[in-house]
């Protein structure tokens, strides 16, 4: 049936006129909304499907794109025409993550894409196969939103597994496909006119498996489908049969639209259901009943005041948070909160003047993640909204025009609750607020022409004494004394003709010792005091203590900031530039604290803005520039605490403690909670209800029911710190990138084998914790390189190590949420880095058993040759023993043999000729055998060298009536000496044993061998008459002695006593070099 002009766009003007008649619209104070666009890194900014997978990454569908989200930036996956393993097209329609941890991409070019996030590659199944162009779908196309009319037929719109494991798509044309993961097949489900039990519809719009396993899909035209069995065609083929439900006039209780939009199963089992005309509707389940005619649907509608709800929605996505609110996020009217107890709607809708509202009025997606935030997808360029609900845990006192208790100023300078519980504000420009809570009643003091009125508007700080006075210092106006029961203002202001006057006008800070002296921080006037105890109003006396130039013992500045006094009674003054000091109040001296560049533990900084000691004794100063400072007043070091914990703020303006051992800090950038016990801490912002990043230095006061202030530049917070509740949502920690010498690693990956050159590693980190991303905290350690644990900020949420050397380590990072909730489990990952090929285990191995088989080579090659040379010695020494020895001892026997038969008395020179022969061919024949002796490498010991002296001279010794002998020659055997080693001290000693025989007239000899400690120590006694040393020094023979044992780096060393004897002595160093061990 055609439709006129009316009845297409008449709908559309309906959604598009909506009237607060039925739906309140919010001025939303309970939700922090976030947008997330293009410009945050986004693909494109239609989003249609949202997922929050296993792990925790935000995923979302766009028109141009896969994003994964990590709370910071976006991952973007994109199609590539060159690689078949990337995404099939860029429209991503449809998101679901089955059983097994895989997720399932649906596109609009009619694909089904199974992503593996190990690897990062995609598989492509094809639904564009299953064309059927008997069975197409007809109808109009401005019977469908806006939202689906950039679909084809095959473009995937819904993706659900069912309870056994298969997957299960709708299709904007043709139905519904089955796919089994195991037997990677297709089954296609389509309307059939012939089979009454098919699909009701084949544009199908959603496809939702319930808790109790029930498979439900939604049609756009056939209403809902449910499943009803799986009948067995054959061993291959299944045959699927659906019940249906759809709108009928003559049923009140039916579906009230046929074009289903959306489908929500809620946790105490309702099936909610979303149409495009219809409204929303709903349905108890299970149901049993298999007449569809009987199966009662719900019509929701809202409270009678919004009765005009319910069919004013073109209904396109539905959700349920943690509170059990319904959401509805509509075409064109914006997003809905439902209260399903008193039926109330809250409409949220998007304003152009207002950061926190939603980023479009057509809300197509919607989703629920695990800590409780609605993520709302709009359709055409807005992007993503962000809802968390605002978990306020700062109370604020400010101005606000028309409440009764307005406060005229928001800038806060100074607080005090008295003893009867009233509380005074200080401010910037609107002087003294005080406000009785108990009467509902604001009283305001300000500077005017009386001179009893506050003496200047700028209250920069409060205190009241023991008598009930509230004592007021201000910016520009001395000091002020109020009497709060009659409300007088008494003024001390400076006067430079009354030394005893106050030391300046311009009052920081006021402080009441345990002697009831009130103390003043004169800015520029130092340090004053003023006993309250004998106060003379109209002589009033004040003690001042100033800054001396020349005198080391007064206070360091004049710009006294704040002041303190810790159990002790040591009285602490912190300055605006001249660091902290210490009061010695009985003789006025000061001892200073400074920065000091030379000495690492000196003060880090010397603007000291509060001072406080707590519980555990403690002493805690903050300043302006170096943050939290700790001091050990035993050891007098300080460190910059704030740093070493994360406290992201250089100013500390305020520090109170509570009943747990916490600090509370206000900064700079907000309020901090610093467990000082146990290290922890949380930052508090704007979204947890403070004020504003930025506090006012000396607006901090604790009251005595532990109710803490603290005052910045917008107002006054107020909590008790009990009541301040985290956030108990532990993120899961992730490692969402690593780069290897700046490329990036694709996959997720529990480990890494590196090469040795591949050592310089980016990690980069996230804790899945959406609510406040910037304020999640980070820890972290590479086991096998880093001793401890580092710290670091979202800012900068990664480690970076370059030239790690090759060896096993274990990369491990913890991570919080914004309150400082850490979860136990950590994320790791293996990294091993192998050495390079010369330093591996094998290869030193082989080059040392190479070297070893080298050296053994060498050695043996060495060997061999010295033994052949050594051969050769003997067998040139024997062939010269045997061939000339021979002849000489020829020529020696034939001389003798003429000596005989010759008439000496005719011829006595040719006689004496033939004796020179025959000596001489003797003399040749031993020096002969000497050689022989000496080149033998079988006689090559200290042993075998005195035995051969003994050997050598045994007959001519026994001819001289000369007895001979050589102790220890027994221990002498394993000592080898070098041929040359050996000449050398056969020689020596032979010389010696002549000149004995010659000279000494002796009757005994003895040689005595010693080896000590590597040297050796040859020693030969005669018991004869002695000799002249200096007549022997002379001689050639000892010259010839010395050069030898020279030669072979020993000394020798002679002695006599006339009628004792003589003692010749060679001591020698003992050397690899000249000494060997038999090794072969």
């Amino acid at each position: 049936m055609k439709k006129t002009f009316i009845q297409i766009f008449f709908p559309l003007i309906i959604i598009l006129s909506i009237s607060e008649t039925y739906a309140r619209k919010v001025v939303n104070n309970e939700y922090i909304i976030k947008q997330l666009k293009i410009e945050d890194g986004l693909s494109q900014s239609s989003i249609l499907s949202i997922l929050q997978d296993q792990k925790g990454y935000m995923w979302f569908g766009t028109g141009s794109g896969l994003n994964r989200y990590d709370g910071y930036s976006f991952k973007v996956y994109l199609n590539d025409p060159t690689d078949s393993l990337s995404l099939s097209d860029n429209g991503i329609s449809a998101l679901f993550e089955d059983k097994d941890g895989f997720m399932w991409v649906g596109t609009s070019g009619g694909y089904l894409n199974k992503f593996d996030r190990k690897t990062e590659k995609f598989e492509r199944i094809d639904l564009n196969l299953f064309e059927d162009k008997s069975r197409k779908v007809d109808d109009n196309y401005f019977e469908y939103p806006l939202l689906y009319s950039r679909n084809s037929d095959n473009s995937v719109t819904t993706i659900s597994e069912d309870h056994s494991g298969k997957i299960w798509v709708g299709t904007w044309g043709h139905g519904v496909f089955i796919y089994d993961k195991h037997k990677k097949s297709l089954l296609n489900l389509r309307h059939s006119k012939e089979i009454i039990s098919s699909l009701s519809y084949n544009r199908v719009t959603k496809i939702l498996t319930t808790k109790n396993g029930d498979v439900w899909v939604a049609t756009f035209g056939g209403g809902l489908n449910k499943l009803m069995q799986k009948n067995k065609i054959n061993s291959d083929n299944d045959f699927y049969l659906f019940q249906k439900f759809g709108k009928s006039k003559s049923n009140n209780y039916s579906l009230n639209d046929d074009k289903v939009t959306s489908l929500f199963e809620s946790e105490n089992g309702t099936l909610w259901i979303g149409t495009y005309y219809g409204g929303l509707n709903k349905l108890k389940l299970p149901i049993k009943n298999f007449d569809s005619s009987k199966i009662q649907f719900e019509h929701w509608v809202p409270s009678v005041a919004m009765k005009d709800f319910a069919n004013k929605f073109s209904i396109m996505a539905i959700t349920e948070d943690d509170s059990n609110f319904l959401w509805v996020g509509t075409f064109g009217n914006g997003l809905n909160r439902i209260n399903l107890v008193n039926n109330t709607v809250i409409n949220f809708q998007h304003n152009d003047l207002d950061e926190n509202s939603i980023a479009d009025n057509d809300i197509i997606s919607l989703f629920k993640d695990k800590s409780g935030i609605i993520w709302a997808g709009t359709h055409l360029g807005e992007g993503i909204s962000q809802l968390t609900r605002q978990s306020i845990k700062f109370n604020i006192i400010k101005s606000i025009p028309g409440s009764k208790l307005n406060i005229n100023d928001n800038v806060i300078w100074s607080i005090l609750q008295d003893k009867e519980n009233i509380l005074w504000i200080g401010t910037y420009r609107g002087g003294l607020n005080r406000i009785d809570e108990v009467r509902n009643k604001i009283t305001y003091f300000k500077n005017s022409l009386s001179k009893n009125s506050l003496s200047d508007n700028h209250v920069r700080s409060l205190i009241e004494d023991k008598f009930g006075n509230i004592w007021i210092g201000t910016y520009s106006g001395g000091l002020n004394r109020l009497d709060k029961a009659t409300s007088s203002i008494f003024r001390f202001m400076h006067n430079p003709q009354n030394s005893l006057s106050i030391g300046g006008n311009q009052i920081q800070k006021l402080y009441i010792d345990s002697n009831s002296t009130l103390w003043i921080a004169v800015f520029g006037g130092g340090l004053n005091a003023l006993d309250l105890n004998d106060l003379n109003f109209s002589y009033p006396s004040f003690k001042k203590y100033k800054h001396n130039p020349s005198d080391s013992l007064s206070i360091s500045d004049n710009r006294v900031y704040t002041i303190y006094e810790d159990r002790n009674s040591n009285f602490w003054v912190g300055t605006f530039g001249g660091g902290l000091n210490k009061l010695n109040k009985k003789d006025g001296t000061f001892k200073r604290y400074r920065y000091d560049y030379r000495n690492p533990f000196s003060l880090q900084n010397d603007k000291i803005l509060c001072i406080y000691e707590d519980k555990a004794d403690n002493f805690w100063l903050g300043s302006s520039g170096s943050g939290l400072l700790k001091f050990d007043r035993t050891t007098e070091r300080f460190t910059a605490e704030g740093y070493k914990y994360n406290i992201d703020a250089d100013v500390i303006y305020g520090i109170l403690e509570d009943e747990q051992n916490n600090l509370w800090l206000s900064t700079s950038n907000g309020i901090y909670k610093y467990s000082y016990l146990i290290g922890r801490v949380v930052h508090y912002d704007v979204q947890d209800g403070v004020q504003s990043l930025e506090f006012s230095g000396g607006a901090y006061f604790k009251s005595g029911n532990g109710e803490m202030f603290f005052g910045g530049i917008n107002g006054l917070n107020r909590f008790f710190p009990t009541q301040v509740k985290d956030d108990s949502f532990i993120p899961p920690i992730v490692i969402t990138s690593i780069k290897i010498n700046n490329q990036i690693v694709k996959g997720e990956r529990g480990s890494l084998s590196l090469n040795y050159h591949e050592n310089f590693l980016t990690i980069e980190f996230a804790a899945l914790s959406f609510s406040n991303p910037l304020n999640n905290s980070y820890s972290y350690i590479l086991e096998g390189f880093d001793e401890n644990w580092e710290n670091c900020d979202a800012k900068y949420r990664m480690a970076t190590y370059t030239n790690l050397p090759p060896g096993k380590y274990i990369f491990r990072v913890r991570g919080s949420n914004h309150d400082g909730v850490w979860n136990p489990i950590d994320a790791r990952i293996q990294i091993l880095i192998h050495p390079p090929f010369w330093k591996t285990w094998w290869f030193i191995t082989l080059t040392v058993v190479f070297a070893v088989a080298a050296i053994y080579t060498l050695s043996s090659i060495h060997y061999r040759n010295k033994l052949r040379i050594e051969k050769l010695k003997t067998k040139l020494a024997a062939d010269l023993h045997d061939n000339i020895g021979s002849g000489l001892t020829e020529i020696s026997i034939l001389s003798e043999i003429a000596q005989s038969d010759y008439d000496c008395k005719r011829e006595p020179n040719v006689l004496a000729k033939l004796r020179s022969i025959s000596e001489t061919a003797r003399q040749l024949i031993d020096n002969m055998s000497d050689i022989v002796w000496v080149v033998n490498p079988d006689r090559d010991s200290l042993n075998d060298l005195l035995v051969r002296l003994k050997d050598s001279y045994s007959d001519i010794l026994s001819s001289y009536g000369i007895s001979f002998k050589i102790s220890n020659l027994d221990k002498l055997n394993n000592l080898t000496l070098p041929m040359e080693y050996r000449q050398n001290l056969y020689l020596i000693f032979k010389e010696a044993i002549n000149n004995s025989i010659k000279h000494s007239k002796c009757k005994k000899l003895l040689l005595q061998a010693n080896v000590r400690s590597n040297v050796l120590e040859l020693v030969l006694y005669d018991d004869g008459v002695g000799c002249d040393l200096k007549h022997i020094e002379r001689g050639n023979g000892i010259r010839n002695m010395d050069l030898r044992s020279k030669n072979i780096g020993g000394k020798l060393k002679w002695s006599s006593v006339p009628l004792k004897g003589t003692t010749v002595r060679f001591i020698g160093q003992i050397t690899n070099r000249n000494v060997f061990k038999k090794l072969f």
